[in-house]
């Protein structure tokens, strides 16, 4: 595997002048809109593109749109979630059934020298991240809080890797300590995907106890009283000093590697006050791996050309 990777990264070197090279002097202008923003849409654009919910996609060329009716008219197709043309001709799209409007419009570039170089970083970056996967790990948009890049304090919009997946995702920052008025959260791209973004949030929940929790319900429980396990066990034995705290060190487990679907169990002895008249629960803090990446893609390519229809 070594020699491999030394032959590839050397692959790669040779071909960083090249992609120097090969770029075009046009640009395409991508541009999406919300249906309920679409008096912002470019009318002199060429083609207009109508995503449905779904997964379907309306092409349209003399495309206009019919207030009266509430429908996008014009010529073109309607492709499957798979791509495959379903219809062609005249084509009438309800504004109802249309999640994200796309236009492209091809303009001749003036940057082709910053373009060149842009290409040859994102070859450098490439090579960066086949000599260190876990510097480039996961498919989504990563929050760093302040100037710490060496601790990721959420990982956003998980599922959502289509349009017809458009989901809003809470994260809880639980190690940030602001110690002023100001606090900088950042978003970046580290697995170097496409990512459309509507908005980002900073939210603080008042609250007189401990902590505030989220859950999958967007339900936010304050907690007036907590505790730490007193006692851990998992196979391995005793683990309680990894699961007592938030504080970056964790119990890490492998994977069966025959079976995804083997159970394991921990076993916690907590403390409980007598008498308290609040509900109790169990939080549960974990990390996110590569392994539920490699799964979702590599399920995504098991299905092949049916991965659209599957969505």
């Amino acid at each position: 595997m070594r020699r491999s990777r030394r032959l590839l990264l050397s692959a790669l070197l040779l071909l960083l002048p090249a992609a120097g090279c090969t770029v075009r002097a046009d640009k395409e202008q991508r541009v999406l809109v919300r249906p309920e923003d679409r008096a912002t849409l470019d009318h002199k654009a060429p083609f207009l593109k109508a995503h449905l919910r779904n997964g379907q996609v309306y092409v349209l060329s003399k495309w206009a749109m019919d207030e009266t009716t509430h429908r996008v008219v014009g010529e073109g197709k309607l492709l499957s979630p798979d791509r495959y043309a379903v219809a062609d001709g005249a084509l009438s799209v309800p504004l109802d059934s249309v999640a994200l409007f796309e236009t492209n419009v091809v303009r001749q570039s003036r940057a082709v020298a910053v373009l060149a170089v842009v290409t040859a970083v994102s070859a450098v970056v490439t090579i960066s991240c086949l000599a260190n996967p876990k510097a480039c790990f996961g498919s989504c948009p990563t929050f760093y809080v302040g100037a710490d890049t060496t601790h990721i304090q959420a990982e956003g919009f998980s599922a959502s890797i289509a349009p017809s997946l458009e989901a809003r995702d809470i994260d809880h920052l639980a190690s940030v300590r602001p110690t002023g008025r100001d606090l900088t959260l950042r978003m970046t791209n580290e697995a170097l995907e496409t990512h459309v973004v509507r908005s980002v949030e900073l939210w603080a929940v008042p609250h007189e106890g401990e902590r505030v929790y989220h859950t999958e319900d967007d339900r936010f429980y304050p907690t007036r009283w907590e505790a730490a396990p007193t006692r851990a066990t998992g196979p391995e034995g005793d683990c309680t000093a990894l699961v007592a705290e938030l504080d970056r060190h964790e119990r890490l487990s492998l994977a069966d590697s025959t079976d995804l679907a083997t159970p394991e169990t921990i076993t916690l002895a907590v403390p409980v006050q007598p008498g308290r008249p609040e509900p109790l629960g169990v939080v549960v803090a974990a990390r996110q791996s590569l392994l539920s990446t490699f799964l979702l893609y590599q399920g995504l390519a098991y299905f092949g050309s049916e991965a659209g229809s599957v969505l």
